[in-house]
């Protein structure tokens, strides 16, 4: 639970945005760090700590959630890069194997990207893929 109440605290809810600087309302180097550093030291947390003894259950599903995740029912997760979570949605029935990095923000030259990644219902995302923002995965 310190993990839930660390992200929530720090971090908040990352919207969609092409610039954060924008978004924030401060230079982009201030909040590249200020993420980097909160996100990266919350994801580590949760994957070293709680992940790997929980892929696949519903536990793993109920914290992801609590994360910011829209998770659905009878979703199963067996990998440890399913990170920014506000940016995550897997729908009812999707499969997240080992390997598979869903990220929902991009470093890029004018600023950082993010965006939602979805899993359509029923979807399976097999081993050692990367999903970018925008990812909209059908079965």
């Amino acid at each position: 639970l310190l993990m839930v109440a660390g992200k929530w605290l720090l971090l908040g809810n990352f919207n969609d945005c092409y610039d954060a600087g924008v978004a924030y309302g401060v230079d982009d180097a201030p909040v590249r760090l200020f993420f980097s550093f909160t996100n990266c030291a919350i994801w580590t947390a949760f994957r070293a700590f709680w992940q790997p003894r929980f892929y696949g259950t519903a536990t793993t599903n109920a914290v992801y959630r609590l994360l910011g995740a829209a998770v659905g029912d009878g979703v199963h997760i067996f990998s440890n890069g399913v990170e920014d979570y506000d940016q995550v949605a897997l729908e009812d029935g999707a499969s997240v194997c080992h390997g598979v990095f869903m990220l929902g923000h991009l470093w890029e030259p004018r600023g950082m990207t993010f965006g939602r990644c979805t899993l359509r219902r029923g979807a399976c995302v097999l081993s050692d893929r990367q999903l970018w923002p925008g990812a909209n995965i059908l079965p």
